[in-house]
């Protein structure tokens, strides 16, 4: 749905709660299955999914609609360990400069990965 505002000009937020409890679902799904294993038994794919899902945010240029969809993935961590299979995952997709260069994403966010915000906002060191 938010897809359709953003290709009509409009603005649009799709708010993704909660992933890691996605990615829970889809390994329970994928082990009944019989699909092979991967680390901490999450299927294989389970990164292109979340990839899939996270790439369809953008701004569209002002020539194709100027609309835009803007995510905010929430992850679940257990005791506040972000060094989890799937947490690790969705931050490394969020952090991928060429995933956001290719979004057509305003110049803002560029400013802010090449700042240090989001390793103090978080209290985390993030490369």
């Amino acid at each position: 749905m938010g897809e359709y505002f953003r290709d009509n000009g409009m603005h649009a937020l799709i708010i993704y709660d909660d992933l890691s409890k996605q990615a829970v679902a889809y390994r329970q799904m994928s082990l009944l299955l019989r699909r092979p294993p991967g680390r901490e038994a999450f299927p294989g794919d389970v990164f292109y999914l979340h990839s899939r899902l996270l790439e369809r945010a953008a701004k569209r240029s002002d020539q194709t609609g100027a609309g835009s969809l803007t995510a905010l993935p929430v992850i679940e961590t257990q005791a506040g360990d972000v060094s989890a299979y799937i947490p690790t995952n969705v931050i490394s997709l969020l952090m991928d400069k060429s995933v956001w260069k290719q979004s057509s994403f305003i110049a803002e966010l560029d400013l802010l990965l090449t700042s240090d915000y989001l390793s103090v906002a978080s209290g985390l060191p993030l490369s």
